[in-house]
């Protein structure tokens, strides 16, 4: 399916000077009537795209089939509308329906849309600390899973940093988690123990 079509987008950020998630405007004035008519979801031929937690964008049929975790940005393709090409996207936050059950829709170019997603992925992310050593092997394996995926972190060495480690026997004891070896996670509030793909994926969404 050609990207380049009619679609509906919707603005979350907010920023200062030049904001990327500013909308751009439409010569025919389609922004300000997308933004006072809405998107009704409940209208048939309507296809969304979001950006899924493996990092892809995909696409769903209904809009209740986005993951919640995804519904702050969505593109939609009216697939009635496929006829003139341009270059804006139409884009949308189902998180945050107007008193009408819309949901008010802005034009942006696509580059903009996928920025706006993925900033929006990497918030609702829990903020992640790895308590390591500079030696330890699966420390940098570890260190690669992270920088692969894009997950930003913070890491204390144990070794060279007395109250990091102090810090993580303290946490480790008061969720009942034995600090023993590194590398130890601190995801949120939780304690992770050890590197283990599978579950650094499940609790960071990846």
């Amino acid at each position: 399916m050609a990207w380049r079509c009619l679609l509906v987008v919707v603005l979350i950020a907010a920023g200062c000077s030049r904001d990327p998630s500013s909308p751009v405007k439409d010569a025919g004035g389609r922004e300000q009537a997308l933004e006072a008519q809405g998107i009704d979801t409940a209208a048939p031929h309507l296809r969304y795209t979001f950006l899924a937690k493996d990092g892809k964008f995909k696409m769903a049929q209904k809009a209740q089939e986005v993951p919640p975790e995804a519904r702050g940005a969505v593109m939609v393709v009216d697939l009635s509308q496929l006829g003139g090409e341009t270059d804006l996207v139409r884009v949308l936050d189902l998180r945050n329906p107007s008193a009408s059950g819309r949901y008010p829709a802005r034009l942006m170019d696509r580059p903009t849309f996928e920025r706006i997603a993925r900033r929006l992925q990497e918030q609702n992310r829990p903020p992640v600390v790895m308590y390591a050593t500079s030696w330890c092997a699966v420390c940098a394996r570890a260190r690669t899973f992270l920088r692969e995926h894009g997950v930003k972190y913070v890491e204390h060495d144990v070794e060279k940093d007395p109250s990091a480690a102090s810090r993580l026997r303290e946490k480790a004891a008061k969720a009942g988690v034995e600090a023993k070896g590194v590398p130890i996670f601190e995801i949120g509030e939780r304690i992770l123990p050890g590197f283990d793909e599978g579950t650094l994926k499940r609790m960071l969404n990846l």
